[in-house]
């Protein structure tokens, strides 16, 4: 556009500035005549309708009022009132009352049609007309019924107190919405101001705007005018890239395009120029080599991007510094391989050169350079390529290191060809197996086999290996002195560069004792669920032999002269003890309460195991036995050592019950030696301890292989139905693992099998089982509650008890013998109590009598309990903590030494 259309289009924009002004003015004037109408619409009608409303109102107050009078006048006879008169009255007010409605559905309407303000007018209206209406019609009432005197009175005063609320509450509705008609005429003479204020405001701008506008279009050609002249001042000094940016489309625009175009052409030749110099840097900058170009004075002239970011330094950092400045050992490179040979050969290839970064890092490089003539042949400086080789060099390294761990590694590493054979063996290969490097290279790794594997084993390895998998399991595998070992083995393959397999790497691990540590582990687990059955089972053999025990003690001290019937109740009592002592072992064995082992010569249990077993098996079974009359002392208990002898005894019967055979039992001291060839169910002894060792063989049938993992299993049997329970050798080896000794099997199908205990040997030594002992001593009169759930436990403990002098209250649940202490808690000395008994168990009931009585002396008797033990039970306050089955002796000596203590004596 040319600079002349530009003044004209300003003087157009002038007269449709004012023309919209005056249009928007007029659009305005109509919106506020618009406005006052929508005003006088909205509130005129409702003003109308609540003065008919006041006025229905008062239509119904006067009706009322002259209803009333005419009543009067007639009841009084003062004037000659008919009745029509008075109906036309009624139906004045009915008329009224009408109207009224009317008026108020008006006004409901309106309150809905305009604004939600309404609703709390109407409220106020509905509430005092609906009162002046209720009013008016009980006084009509009143009349009616010929009611005078105080009820009309003050039903009048009530409607002319109503009337004057009904008045106040309209005349303040019609107040409101006069004041709201006023404010909306201000808010439309407001809008006025606002327009007439917008329209000068708009009509002022629209000038300014314009001004503004012719203004700003001479600015703009005095600055392209400026803007030419500073661009040919630039070009002059040679900043060939100088433009200038005028977009208009007039005379400035055409010459600017023209000024453009003059410097493009300069820049195209510039650029060519430019294009060669750049495509060398690009080259050099774009090596992922090192180059660095140097002047003949050694100072650095070029380094490429790769030098500098390897070196950490900047462009300007570097160029100019000596090339020493990077160099390790720069006077060698100087004066011998490097500058020198440059100079007199004319090139140097791969010295192996230490590079200096900025910050102290060395880089190992390959270097190599050429030096530059020019055409007169003068040395004008030397490029220099260096190739950096950090990564060749940790390669180098870790290779190195690889190497020395598999050498130094603890699992055995071989690596064989593609055909199996073994190209190398690690130092651990040969301690494992036995065998020298030299003695395995060449070999297949099936010189090792075991046995144990069958064809289809090693076909199955190899079928996966030669397919690119790796193969991951166990071997049983045969070390050079035949014995055999157990590994854990993973043999992955090797590819070369093209994806194919050249060799085969195999880790092995022996973890031989790692299956044994397991296998221990496991059968440990396995007693530990028969222990949680046979605790249970214990409890009520417990309560069984405490009755026993303690009738045979009654009638040996009720029988005590009488030697025939003593010397028949003395096995009873010794084998009923002995009874305990198995349940005492059950104990043991579930790990819910630890039996005391005691210093004792176990000869003669074994003797009397021996003879008892004698009695039992047919003749066709010869029972030869080596055991010495004394042998070393052991921690052991003799009831256990008793149940040993039995059930491995038993067990060798059975298996030469068909056949007969010879069953061996030996006893004897020696040291002890762990045989590797033979399953052992722990490790609790040392190697080379000083042991008795009890050896139970046989020639029977001997055990099945894939069955000799399980004889500890409980209830495993390979017996018939009815000859076993599979509990035997559990029991044992419970017995075993609590005594802290040692078990080693032997067997051979066809040929037999050999059982082998190892106890440590000590010095004390104790008698096992005391016969019963009479004579007890009698004590005066105390007062016992006994609680326990057993009632032959608790009779029996109140016959006794009461022979010897005691009172003695029983009780056989624990809440009862609670509210029986509780209502005379003074009457009692002492309280025996059960632990394990319904309603409240005996940790419990203690707890309570002691809060009552802290004085008084409680015995807690157990068989067993998971829930207290003798120390927890004392921390309560307990004075006393026997095990059952308790003999009535220890019973009676327990309880005269808590009367005591609680006495003070």
């Amino acid at each position: 556009m040319k600079i002349s259309h530009k003044l004209l289009l300003s003087y157009i924009l002038i007269a449709l500035f004012i023309s919209t002004g005056c249009y928007l003015g007029i659009e305005a004037l109509h919106k506020i005549r618009f406005s006052f109408n929508e005003v006088n619409r909205e509130y005129l009608p409702v003003i109308q309708t609540l003065e008919n409303i006041k006025f229905a109102g008062l239509r119904i107050i006067s009706s009322t009022s002259e209803f009333v009078f005419l009543k009067t006048e007639q009841q009084h006879s003062q004037m000659d009132v008919t009745a029509s008169a008075l109906q036309d009255e009624k139906n004045e007010i009915e008329s009224s009352k009408k109207a009224y409605q009317q008026a108020l559905q008006n006004f409901t309407t309106l309150a809905e049609q305009f604004t939600p303000e309404y609703d709390e007018i109407l409220v106020n209206i509905k509430s005092a007309g609906k009162a002046l209406q209720k009013t008016s019609h009980q006084i009509i009432h009143f009349k009616e019924q010929g009611i005078e005197g105080q009820q009309v009175l003050a039903a009048k005063e009530k409607m002319e107190l109503q009337e004057q609320v009904f008045l106040e509450v309209i005349e303040a509705a019609i107040q409101h919405e006069v004041e709201e008609q006023n404010e909306g005429h201000a808010h439309v003479l407001s809008a006025i101001d606002t327009a007439v204020t917008i329209i000068v405001v708009g009509a002022g701008s629209s000038v300014i705007i314009v001004l503004f506008f012719i203004v700003l279009t001479i600015s703009s050609l005095a600055i392209s005018i400026n803007k030419l002249k500073d661009a040919a001042v630039e070009i002059g000094k040679g900043k060939l890239n100088t433009t200038l940016d005028i977009q208009s489309r007039d005379e400035l625009g055409i010459l600017a395009k023209a000024f453009n175009q003059m410097v493009l052409d300069l820049n195209k030749a510039y650029q060519e120029i430019e294009s060669s110099k750049n495509y060398l840097q690009n080259i050099i900058h774009s090596m992922t080599d090192m180059l660095i170009v140097i002047k003949p004075d050694t100072t650095i002239r070029t380094a490429n991007s790769i030098t500098l970011n390897l070196l950490g330094y900047q462009s300007d950092e570097l160029i100019g510094e000596p090339i020493g400045t990077i160099i390790e050992e720069k006077e060698v490179f100087l004066e011998d391989a490097g500058i020198r040979k440059l100079i007199e050969e004319g090139t140097v290839q791969n010295l192996e050169k230490i590079f200096i970064s900025k910050n102290g890092d060395k880089i190992p490089v390959l270097f190599s350079g050429s030096r530059i003539k020019n055409q007169e042949n003068t040395v004008t400086g030397f490029v220099c390529v260096a190739l950096d080789i950090t990564s060749r060099k940790q390669a180098e390294e870790e290779r190195l290191r690889l190497a020395t761990a598999i050498e130094q590694a603890a699992e055995s590493i071989i690596i064989t060809d593609q055909a199996g054979h073994i190209q190398y063996a690690n130092p651990a290969f040969e301690t494992v197996t036995g065998y020298t490097r030299e003695e395995a290279l060449g070999k297949n790794p099936s010189f090792l086999k075991s046995g144990k594997h069958d064809a289809s084993f090693y076909k199955e390895m190899w079928d996966t290996i030669t397919t690119g998998s790796v193969w991951k399991g166990h071997i049983t595998n045969r070390k050079k002195d035949g014995a055999l070992y157990e590994e854990e083995s993973t043999i992955s393959p090797v590819r070369n560069e093209d994806g194919n397999i050249v060799s085969y790497v195999g880790v092995k691990k022996d973890v031989t004792k790692e299956l044994l540590l397991e296998k221990q582990l496991r059968q440990s687990q396995k007693m530990e669920a028969l222990g949680t059955l046979a605790g249970g089972i214990a409890h009520d053999f417990n309560n069984m032999l405490g009755v026993i025990l303690g009738n045979i003690e009654m009638l040996a001290e009720d029988y005590a002269d009488h030697e025939d019937l003593m010397a028949s109740l003395n096995p009873v009592f010794i084998a009923a003890k002995r009874a305990a002592n198995l349940v005492e072992q059950i104990l043991t064995f579930s790990r819910m309460e630890v039996s005391g082992l005691i210093s004792v010569d176990i000869a003669g249990t074994v003797r009397e195991a021996v003879q008892m077993v004698r009695s039992t098996i047919p003749a066709n079974i010869e029972i030869q036995h080596h055991v010495p009359e004394t042998c070393p002392s052991i921690m052991a208990n003799p009831t256990q050592i008793h149940q040993i002898v039995l059930n491995l005894c038993t067990n060798a019967y059975h298996a030469m019950e068909e056949t007969g055979g010879i069953l061996e039992v030996t006893l004897q001291d020696k040291l002890y030696h762990n045989d590797s060839s033979q399953a052992e169910t722990s490790s609790n002894l040392q190697e080379n301890t000083l042991c008795l060792q009890l050896t139970i063989s046989d020639t029977g049938i001997g055990i099945p292989v894939e069955s000799r993992e399980k004889i500890f299993d409980p209830f495993f049997t390979t017996k018939e139905v009815g000859k076993g329970t599979g509990l035997g050798l559990s029991v044992v080896h419970g017995i075993v693992m609590h005594h802290k000794g040692v078990m080693t099997v032997a067997s051979e199908s066809g040929k037999g099998t050999r059982f082998t205990l190892s106890f440590a040997v000590v010095d004390e030594q104790e008698s096992a089982v005391a016969p019963i002992i009479t004579n007890m001593v009698k004590r005066s009169s105390a007062h016992i509650l006994i609680v326990d759930d057993e009632p032959g436990l608790t009779q029996m403990y109140q016959k006794f008890l009461q022979k010897q002098g005691y009172t003695v209250t029983i009780q056989n649940n624990g809440l009862d013998a609670w509210h029986t202490f509780q209502e005379t808690p003074d009457r009692y000395d002492l309280v025996l109590t059960d632990q394990s008994m319904p309603n409240l168990a005996g940790k419990q009931l203690s707890q309570k009598i002691l809060e009552i009585r802290p004085d008084i002396p409680i015995i807690l008797v157990t068989g067993y309990s998971h829930a207290i033990s003798e120390d927890s039970a004392k921390r309560i306050g307990v004075r006393s903590y026997l095990m059952k089955p308790v003999t009535l002796r220890t019973l009676q000596q327990t309880i005269e030494d808590c009367l005591r203590k609680a006495d003070g004596t």
